[in-house]
């Protein structure tokens, strides 16, 4: 029987580059944020974008999980949580397409295992 994990964090991003793999049961929220964070506590800034990529196929093809208004994979480029969807069992990784500056930072709350 799977728990629900706190959550599944990889090495954050300081260069292009994709996270470790991990495997979803039920819907999760995955989360992008900058470090070190504002003397507010809000989230510091970083310069590229990062996607998120789901595997049909236990890992051999990642797709974007979502598509933006004119068609294209969505990217984010600031701190962000985007609720995932239930699709029992798929493998989900973030993929950091461009990479300027800052330390970019990502996680994912739900049932989640490490993919082998």
């Amino acid at each position: 029987m799977l728990l629900p994990s706190p959550a599944f964090t990889g090495p954050p991003f300081t260069a292009t580059g994709v996270s470790p793999s991990f495997i979803v049961y039920g819907e999760f929220l995955a989360s992008i944020w900058g470090t070190p964070l504002n003397g507010d506590g809000t989230p510091g800034a970083f310069t590229g974008t990062v996607r998120l990529e789901r595997s049909g196929d236990r890992g051999t093809t990642f797709l974007p999980v979502s598509i933006d208004g004119a068609g294209s994979p969505a990217t984010y480029s600031g701190a962000v949580a985007v609720e995932g969807e239930d699709v029992n069992g798929a493998y989900y990784r973030f993929n950091c397409t461009s990479y300027t500056s800052g330390t970019i930072n990502y996680s994912a709350v739900g049932t989640i295992t490490a993919a082998p």
